[in-house]
């Protein structure tokens, strides 16, 4: 049996992040990040990053544009319905907030 293919993708650091996205996080959370550690594992071509804010809270975000790839935006759509709409009782980190400024189609 075959094992399935590492999960490398490449990966973009926290501060790739438009400002204008990366203040949204912050307005949102009422929290300024005072540090983000970018996951380097994962498919999509986007930034995966845990956060660290200055009250002390820690965030997992995730954030992509149409670079390299214009579906990707799409896929990231669609896993936050998919997440939102699980039930509470499903064992999955629950949607605490999407952001989007692109097309929501």
């Amino acid at each position: 049996m075959r094992s399935p293919p590492p999960a490398e993708g490449v990966r973009l650091d926290w501060l790739a992040v438009p400002e204008q996205v990366r203040s949204a996080v912050e307005h949102w959370a009422a929290s300024a990040v005072v540090s983000a550690i970018s996951q380097r594992s994962g498919f999509s071509p986007g930034v995966a990053a845990r956060l660290r804010l200055a009250d002390g809270r820690r965030l997992f975000v995730k954030a992509v544009g149409p670079e390299p790839n214009p579906d990707t935006p799409s896929f990231h759509r669609r896993e936050a319905r998919i997440v939102a709409a699980l039930p509470d009782d499903a064992a999955v980190p629950r949607l605490q907030w999407l952001f989007d400024d692109g097309e929501t189609g």
